[in-house]
């Protein structure tokens, strides 16, 4: 097998756009620099090319001129490319800021910037195929993620209830600790490269400078290990009801480079003990599936026109409170946005699976919810799986809830943040599955 890695800055201009929060905000300053970071895997003639952005998510027309400037380039197939964001909350636009205090031609100019550098990267790992050995294995991250919908004591379930809550009285769920990694090395056993995933959202720096945030310093830790050439994929696993912040007992308080620390001690751990993946072969499947937009009650739009009319004054936002004056506002404007002209589109959405050796990655949309991922590891035809979301696309990044979340109270679940129907999550686990096996029979 040959594969080659490429990185290549993205660090937008200062007064740039930042997404990720209700509230709009403009870079004021960096903390940490943004990357593109490319794989590119080869064997027999199939490749399989993997490009992770420290974004939000995929900034807008970056997917389009990624697959064609890859494919005019290089050949390769553009449903073997994989294109996913970390989302991370202090990056880069991924859209023209629409705010007074927002420049959405700064924000364009650093889009199309990042969108050709992003495709370059993919370029140039294809340039740098070399023949390497690879090794899998999976460690567990404990004690730095949380899921973050509670039991309350007066029966419901509510997202991030805060710290003085006396009535929270567990979380619904256990967080997803597993860490896997592919271990890459070249034909004289020098470490070329990393490829791994872990479910916790990019959310633990916060403010107006610019960050990667923690997987940005667990690259930074890898290369004082490797060497500078040392290059790590982090994707972002199914991580769209899990935080950094725990709500019963000690409250956590750990910055983003001590969860580097904890990730690159546990990283360095199973690297130690990783194993060949299994043979050479290498295949890609990537289909769409239909799933509907989620449906409206009668009148709901003629209740959010009215509310949009008169906006509420200045005050504090929270996911802890999603049903507040201020938030259903601000979420009010999306939703005319996204269901005013076509409340019952069919979306086609992809879903992709990569086949690596025994190993198998599984690529979603949107920020998925961790129990789809406990679904995907006891059905797959493979023990060896590593899971990426905010995979694919720009457009329709929701949250991927469980149906069981689709409750009032629960802020992933609210129209705003999930617009696609309650059985999105199973349809793509489902095709998911289907896709791995013809990989793993074929």
């Amino acid at each position: 097998m040959r594969c080659g890695f490429y990185e290549t800055e993205i660090t937008p201009p200062l007064g740039c756009s930042m997404f990720g929060y209700a509230t709009k905000r403009t870079a004021q300053g960096v903390k940490s620099k943004l990357y593109a970071k490319a794989a590119v895997l080869e064997q027999d003639g199939r490749y399989a090319a993997m490009l992770v952005v420290d974004a939000t998510r995929i900034p807008k027309g970056m997917p389009e001129v990624v697959r064609r400037r890859v494919v005019e380039k290089t050949g390769i197939d553009e449903n073997a490319i994989l294109i996913a964001a970390t989302h991370s909350h202090t990056s880069m636009p991924v859209q023209q800021g629409t705010a007074p205090e927002q420049d959405p031609e700064l924000d364009q100019v650093a889009m199309d910037m990042a969108a050709l550098l992003a495709a370059d990267a993919v370029i140039l790992a294809y340039q740098r195929l070399q023949p390497v050995n690879v090794r899998f294995g999976i460690g567990q991250a404990e004690g730095i993620s949380f899921v973050r919908e509670y039991h309350i004591k007066d029966g419901t379930i509510r997202t991030n209830p805060g710290y003085c809550m006396e009535d929270v009285v567990k979380p619904y769920s256990d967080p997803d600790t597993d860490l896997p990694a592919f271990f890459f090395t070249d034909a004289e056993g020098k470490p070329v490269g990393a490829i791994t995933s872990f479910a916790l959202h990019h959310d633990t720096v916060s403010g107006s400078e610019i960050s990667a945030d923690f997987s940005g310093y667990v690259a930074q830790n890898l290369k004082r290990t490797f060497g500078d050439q040392f290059i790590t994929l982090f994707f972002a696993g199914f991580c769209g009801n899990i935080n950094h912040l725990n709500y019963c007992g000690e409250p956590f308080k750990h910055t983003a480079q001590e969860i580097a620390d904890v990730l690159t001690k546990e990283l360095l751990a199973t690297i130690s003990k990783a194993e060949p993946i299994g043979g050479d072969s290498l295949a890609v499947k990537m289909e769409t599936i239909k799933i509907k937009k989620r449906e409206l009650e009668p009148g709901f739009l003629d209740s959010v026109r009215e509310l949009v009319k008169n906006p509420p004054g200045p005050g504090p936002m929270s996911i802890a409170d999603p049903y507040s004056d201020r938030m259903k506002y601000t979420q009010s404007k999306f939703l005319l946005r996204m269901y005013g002209e076509n409340p019952n589109e069919v979306f086609d959405i992809p879903v992709q699976v990569i086949k690596l050796g025994e190993c198998l990655i599984y690529a979603f949309i949107g920020e998925v919810f961790s129990q789809f991922a406990d679904r995907l590891r006891a059905a797959s035809p493979s023990k060896k799986n590593l899971l990426v979301s905010c995979a694919h696309s720009h457009e329709n990044k929701p949250y991927i809830p469980i149906q069981e979340m689709f409750l009032p109270t629960v802020y992933e679940a609210s129209l705003y943040s999930a617009t696609l129907e309650p059985a999105a999550g199973d349809m793509m686990v489902e095709k998911a599955l289907e896709l791995a096996h013809q990989l793993i029979e074929n």
